[in-house]
């Protein structure tokens, strides 16, 4: 994707923002590739970015608030919030992504705060010990993170 065309999704995404989806249209990056992209006080709630490629772009004071980071590559970016991704875990064997700032867990189909998401697993996988234990180790490691 090209400069000029991330500037038509972001102004899209914007006008959708502000007249609450009336018009223009949520910013769909979907398999993007922004790699190095400067994405500083982008504001990009609600965009959806399952699976881009963001290594090395730049999202200090990037609002991404109920934006959909499932799958996305997140090395390397510079960012003023903290994130973990554990990848190839769970049935799928995708990334899942934790934002330690806004306690908010990205896997799958799956968006919620990381209490959620423990419920979420051990409803989901009770039968299932080998992605039951991965995920609750997950879990286990992302806390310890967060009381470091």
């Amino acid at each position: 994707m090209n400069k000029k065309e991330l500037k038509i999704i972001l102004d899209n995404h914007k006008l959708w923002l502000e007249t609450k989806g009336k018009e223009g249209s949520r910013a769909d990056l979907r398999d993007a590739v922004l790699i190095y992209v400067d994405l500083t006080s982008a504001d990009l709630r609600g965009a959806n970015l399952t699976s881009a490629n963001l290594k090395g772009a730049v999202l200090t004071d990037a609002n991404l608030k109920d934006a959909n980071l499932t799958g996305a590559d997140l090395r390397g970016t510079k960012t003023d919030k903290r994130y973990v991704s554990i990848t190839c875990i769970g049935s799928e064997k995708r990334i899942t992504i934790y934002c330690f700032d806004d306690d908010i867990v990205w896997c799958g189909c799956y968006i919620g705060s990381l209490k959620e998401f423990k419920d979420k697993v051990e409803t989901t996988h009770k039968d299932n010990p080998q992605y039951l234990k991965e995920y609750l180790n997950a879990i286990k490691y992302i806390e310890s993170l967060r009381s470091a």
